[in-house]
């Protein structure tokens, strides 16, 4: 349900009530990774291929540079023509260094959508394994092990997502630790670890005191740690916080996010008594044809089983 990715997003607008509100939006059908139709090696080494490229690339650029400055000096550079020279070659190498930076965050960005995208989070866990192996100085272990308990979590098991996240060693301050509370605070409360779940909770609030106010990353973590309290608060949802849920099932930012909501809202129809409105939900589900994740499928199919026992 809950992106463990920040993400801003504006305010959530209140949509129609219950069931009645539709299905998958048009803006997520459709949407999948450029790993999608590759097997888990071929999407790794499609992934480092481009890397590679994109280092070469860079490097290219930047021994051209250097190529320019020595010329310049084999000339007898001097004077106003050589100090500009010196500027624009510096400028130029400077320039292609933030933006093979910047293409590199874009590139490994894309690799949670094999989960997001695709719901194939196998695929995911794979790959992020495949790149913590070649990390042979453990420069990025701690952002890798919590891509692979991200992924563990999304196949469905917890326990062993939790017991990596308890492994992952970041610096102070580290984005990353968002990812880290948020997927603890998921898998605690699956396994019934209310402690657990508190601490995780509190440990996201205070990163969210900490975030400067009025900015995108203040935006991202209020959003974030609401989704998880309306996850997570006990007993039947009032009409404002079903509401809510709804609203940001119609926002969500990719299909598997809006199934996730989808099932949650499902499931507390069904534990309210109304059968009827968590069968309509499942059918959208059914519907969207999407491929889910093991985590849903897990507990879509609990909720049919309850479903059709007598009084279901």
């Amino acid at each position: 349900m809950e992106e463990p990715i920040e993400r801003a997003g504006k305010q959530a607008r209140p949509p129609e009530q219950g069931p009645a509100a539709g299905g998958l939006p048009a803006r997520l059908a459709g949407m999948h990774s450029a790993y999608r139709d590759l097997d888990a090696s071929a999407a790794a080494r499609h992934y480092l291929k481009r890397m590679h490229r994109m280092k070469a690339a860079a490097l290219l650029g930047e021994v051209l540079c250097l190529a320019a400055l020595v010329w310049g000096g084999l000339l007898g550079g001097a004077g106003r023509y050589w100090l500009v020279l010196e500027l624009a070659c510096l400028g130029a190498a400077l320039a292609i260094s933030l933006s093979f930076r910047r293409r590199l965050g874009q590139l490994y960005a894309g690799l949670p959508g094999m989960a997001l995208l695709d719901g194939q989070p196998g695929k995911y866990r794979a790959v992020a394994q495949a790149l913590a192996l070649r990390d042979r100085l453990g420069r990025s272990r701690g952002v890798l092990q919590a891509e692979i308990a991200t992924a563990l979590y999304y196949e469905g098991r917890p326990a062993d997502a939790l017991a990596l996240l308890g492994q992952v060693r970041l610096r102070r301050g580290h984005t990353y630790w968002v990812r880290v509370y948020n997927v603890a605070a998921l898998c605690c409360s699956d396994l019934g670890d209310e402690p657990g779940r508190r601490q995780a909770m509190e440990n996201l609030q205070a990163l969210t005191a900490a975030a400067r106010p009025g900015s995108s990353r203040r935006a991202a973590l209020e959003r974030l740690t609401a989704q998880l309290q309306l996850r997570f608060a006990a007993g039947r949802w009032t009409p404002a916080q079903e509401a809510l849920a709804l609203a940001w099932r119609e926002e969500a930012p990719t299909p598997q996010a809006w199934a996730g909501w989808t099932l949650e809202l499902a499931c507390r129809a069904a534990g309210c008594g109304r059968a009827a409105d968590a069968r309509a939900y499942l059918a959208q589900l059914d519907a969207a044809a999407l491929p889910l994740m093991p985590c849903y499928l897990h507990r879509a199919a609990g909720l049919r089983r309850a479903l059709v026992q007598p009084g279901g």
